[in-house]
C-alpha cells in the first residue's frame, strides 16, 4: 500500500501536469488571438474551400459568378495556386445584406 507522502508526490505530478497543460493551452490561445489582431480582413487571404465555406456558393458557382464579373477575382500567389482577399469577399456579402435590407424598408 503506498504511504502517504508518496500518493501526495503523485498527486503533485499530476497537479503540475494539468496546470503546464493549462498554460500551454493559455499561451496558444493568446498566440493565435495576436496573430488574428495582426492580420486585418484587408490583407488575410483565403483559398476557394474557405470563400465556398463563407459565401455559400459551391466552388463551381464561384468560377461562374467570376467569369460573369460578378464576383470578386482571386490573386495568383503563386504556381496553381490563388486566393481571395477577405475584405473583399466580405464586401460582397455586405452588398446582398444591403440589397435586402433596403427592399425590407
Amino acid at each position: 500500500m503506498a504511504s502517504q507522502s508518496q500518493h501526495d508526490e503523485q498527486k503533485t505530478g499530476a497537479q503540475l501536469a494539468d496546470g503546464v497543460a493549462s498554460a500551454r493551452a493559455r499561451v496558444n490561445a493568446e498566440r493565435h488571438a495576436l496573430e488574428a489582431k495582426q492580420l486585418s480582413p484587408a490583407k488575410r487571404l483565403l483559398n476557394k474551400r474557405q470563400v465556398s465555406a463563407k459565401t455559400s456558393l459551391s466552388t463551381r458557382q464561384i468560377d461562374r459568378l467570376i467569369r460573369r464579373g460578378d464576383f470578386p477575382k482571386p490573386l495568383s500567389i503563386g504556381p496553381m495556386r490563388v486566393a481571395w482577399v477577405e475584405a473583399e469577399c466580405d464586401a460582397w456579402v455586405d452588398k446582398f445584406i444591403a440589397e435586402r435590407d433596403a427592399d425590407a424598408a
